[in-house]
């Protein structure tokens, strides 16, 4: 008998049909609980009825037998049917039907599993592994033992039979009845039910923790948020290192030229800074940035702190950075960073003051800042990291930004 061609889907067929197979599919998938449950019901039924083979039959003994074949067996099933996790590396080659109506496989549009060596969590296979190891044990020691399989069934129904409180004759057949009925019937539950449900319920929990790690760009694409940080560093530099070289060129319009005829001092030791802010997290990549350049950050969170670092003259700074609001023994000030400007420059009048805050921040207190001696105010971090280099580069100090 000719068997009948497989018609692949088509790939243009409306949206409204594939909805509607898609909801046909899961309907069908959520019909196979309740034919199960259907089954168990009928042989739970079919069990209670043999009260009619004798006066003395522990039905309730009955149940506790055959709920716990029921259990052993969803187990055994639950073992058998642990979706596996495909190593990285793996070549993936999807199916397809051909025009025979035969499955195959095209290599050209085959994919490869990786889950990422610089993932910060991975996919935990254990459960995956223990259940490989013990089906292989299970499936090789039945077969070695197949013909001591109906021997050793037959006295395991026997040692039940006592307690069902029937004849011999009758009680025997019944044990062996509720053991093979239960066992085959929670193999089966265990079986379906995790092929269908608990790996999807897997599958979705992985996609999870890979969405963690995964960043959607308005074109589409997906990118790993390391290597999406990565690229951004890169493009931060490439922007700062263009800023640098157009305030270099053009040091009359900075307002922090050096005088006409200053000498040049080769870099010899990396430039220090010193920075306050009460959220020093949110500085993290300035900093980073700055560290790759060979520079070396000081951060304090109040103004008592830089102040007291000052003063210490351990370490001599060439810059200063202060965030325009601060905290104060207990107390935010919004001027914080005016306060620490005044400071300085009543100490140190040479030290430059750099101002990095927020927009609002710059527009109500940017002018008394800049009145009380900032060399800048600024809510660019790239326009920070341009005027930095060039009060290194002036004070002869070593900056690898350009």
């Amino acid at each position: 008998m000719a068997s009948l061609p497989v018609v692949p889907e088509p790939a243009n067929l409306p949206l409204r049909l594939r909805r509607l197979r898609a909801v046909y599919d899961a309907h069908k998938s959520s019909r196979v609980p309740f034919v199960l449950l259907s089954i168990f019901l009928l042989g739970t039924w079919a069990v209670a009825a043999c009260r009619g083979a004798g006066p003395n039959y522990h039905l309730g003994n009955a149940l506790i037998w055959g709920f716990g074949f029921c259990v052993g067996g969803m187990l055994l099933g639950f073992l058998f049917a642990i979706p596996r996790i495909l190593p990285a590396g793996t070549i993936v080659a999807p199916a397809r039907v051909t025009a025979n109506g035969k499955r195959d496989t095209d290599p050209g549009t085959a994919s490869i599993v990786n889950h990422g060596s610089n993932s910060p969590s991975e996919i935990n296979s254990n459960l995956v592994e223990v259940s490989d190891w013990l089906t292989k044990i299970i499936v090789g020691v039945g077969l070695v033992e197949l013909k001591q399989l109906p021997s050793t069934a037959r006295g395991v129904a026997d040692y039940i039979a006592p307690s069902l409180g029937l004849e011999a004759g009758v009680a025997a057949p019944v044990a062996g009845g509720i053991m093979l009925f239960y066992s085959a019937l929670g193999f089966l539950i265990g079986y379906l039910l995790t092929r269908i449900y608990l790996a999807v319920i897997i599958k979705w929990a992985d996609n999870q923790v890979k969405n963690l790690n995964t960043v959607r760009l308005d074109s589409g694409a997906e990118i790993d948020a390391s290597e999406l940080i990565r690229l951004q560093q890169r493009a931060l530099a490439d922007v700062q290192e263009a800023v640098v070289n157009i305030v270099s060129a053009m040091p009359e319009q900075s307002g922090l030229a050096a005088a006409p005829h200053a000498p040049v001092v080769l870099p010899t030791a990396p430039g220090r800074i010193l920075w306050m802010d009460g959220r020093p997290a949110k500085n993290a990549l300035l900093v980073e940035q700055l560290t790759r350049a060979n520079v070396i950050v000081e951060q304090v969170r109040t103004s008592k702190d830089a102040l007291e670092r000052l003063a210490s003259g351990t370490h001599p700074f060439d810059v200063v950075i202060t965030d325009m609001t601060g905290v104060e023994n207990g107390k935010a000030l919004p001027d914080a960073g005016i306060v620490l400007t005044r400071e300085i420059q009543r100490l140190l009048p040479e030290l430059p003051v750099l101002v990095y805050c927020t927009k609002k921040d710059a527009e109500l207190y940017g002018a008394p800042a800049a009145e009380s001696g900032a060399r800048l105010v600024t809510t660019s971090g790239t326009q920070l990291i341009a005027v930095i280099a060039r009060i290194l580069k002036a004070a002869g100090r070593s900056i690898l930004l350009g």
